[in-house]
């Protein structure tokens, strides 16, 4: 799968230059410059104050050393760090400032161009655990395979696109039905969140019974939404009573 414009990968990595394109492979990304740079930018957004002050490794194991490892905090700029380069496995380690508290704040790197990239691991500590190096001298992970579904968790954290229909009913409230939808995991802010039909329809409720498309169009009730999910929805009509509708839904919690 080729993507070509800004966008997340995995684990929250953000492929930052709309000019350049990721290629997800069995083996990690491959990244592809889109002009006479030959680099292509990624950048990860950190959740505000999920780091606390001190030490810390960023470690990048790639087919080509990746350039210009960095840490960024919001009003205070480019933290310097000790980088170093061997064989494909990079590492960039820094202090976090005590004035990180309530900033925003990420971590980032360039690849070169064709550069499979296979892992990265942001971790506390002056020394980086991702990687060592095999009898012939060639740099392993030290971990097994990522599990899939413990990956798809963590990817759910920030985006969720649901392919499951979710039933509402009337409520007792006017305009508004009843449902209980619980994210796979709780994301990691306050979500935004949009409806479709079972077709397709952006904003519509379907007919349970039929599939088809209702008149009925539908919006989440923030007031009933959480990281954990929405217990509500707001309608433009009050639902047939008996009348079961479904819908399916995407959340997003870009930072």
């Amino acid at each position: 799968m080729l993507y070509n414009k800004n966008g997340y990968t995995i684990d929250g990595w953000i492929l930052w230059d709309a000019n350049t394109s990721l290629e997800v492979v069995d083996r990690g990304l491959v990244t592809h410059s889109g002009g006479s740079i030959r680099q292509t930018p990624l950048v990860q957004k950190l959740e505000v104050n999920c780091l606390i002050p001190g030490i810390y490794t960023l470690s990048i194991f790639a087919t080509k050393n990746v350039g210009f490892p960095n840490y960024f905090v919001e009003d205070i700029g480019d933290i310097p760090g000790h980088i170093n380069a061997d064989s494909g496995l990079v590492t960039f380690t820094f202090e976090v400032p005590d004035a990180v508290k309530d900033k925003t704040h990420w971590v980032s790197f360039e690849a070169q161009d064709d550069s499979l990239i296979k892992a990265a691991k942001l971790e506390p500590g002056p020394t980086q655990t991702l990687a060592h190096k095999d009898a012939a001298g060639n740099w392993v992970l030290n971990d097994p395979p990522p599990d899939p579904a413990m990956e798809l968790l963590k990817c759910q954290r920030y985006y969720i696109k649901s392919y499951i229909r979710y039933v509402c009913t009337k409520g007792k409230i006017f305009h508004q039905a009843l449902t209980n939808v619980l994210f796979p995991v709780r994301m990691r802010g306050q979500p935004t969140v949009s409806l479709r039909s079972h077709l397709g329809t952006p904003g519509t409720l379907s007919y349970f019974n039929s599939g088809l498309d209702s008149d009925i169009t539908a919006e989440v009730n923030n007031a009933y939404l959480t990281p954990d999910g929405f217990n509500a929805i707001s309608v433009n009509a009050d639902l047939v009573d008996g009348e079961s509708y479904m819908f399916m839904y995407e959340s997003s919690a870009d930072l």
